[in-house]
């Protein structure tokens, strides 16, 4: 459908119709990584044979950063939505903190950091913050 409506414009020049197949290409490899990962077709892979990739939690939302507290505890971030999950042995909590953030544009719950000093532990958040919620 999409080549029969870009086929219907008026191209006459030998770089415009490049352009144009170019473009197709471009659409169609876009499309095709989507739909892989959205189906969860794309699995990740590594180049060095030292290193494997391992599931460590499935969660219902789309994690943007995270912080080793442990070996085996781990902090989460959902940008968007602006809570912060806990997953200890491969089990995620509920959100054990929830920051009021602004999502308008690149911003939210961004990121995190774990320091550990002296028998201290401390989290730090980089986050938007929104006067209200939007």
């Amino acid at each position: 459908m999409l080549t029969r409506i870009l086929n219907q414009l008026c191209i006459s020049s030998t770089a415009a119709k490049a352009a144009k197949k170019l473009s197709i290409l471009g659409i169609t490899i876009v499309l095709t990584i989507n739909i892989l990962v959205i189906y969860g077709w794309a699995e990740p892979i590594t180049v060095n044979p030292g290193f494997s990739v391992e599931r460590i939690f499935t969660g219902h939302f789309e994690p943007s950063s995270m912080t080793f507290l442990a070996s085996n505890d781990i902090l989460v971030l959902d940008r968007d939505v602006g809570k912060v999950y806990r997953v200890t042995n491969g089990d995620m909590s509920k959100p054990i903190l929830d920051v009021n953030v602004g999502t308008h544009g690149y911003r939210g719950l961004l990121g995190v950091v774990a320091a550990n000093e002296q028998g201290l532990s401390r989290v730090l958040l980089y986050y938007s913050q929104a006067r209200t919620h939007d």
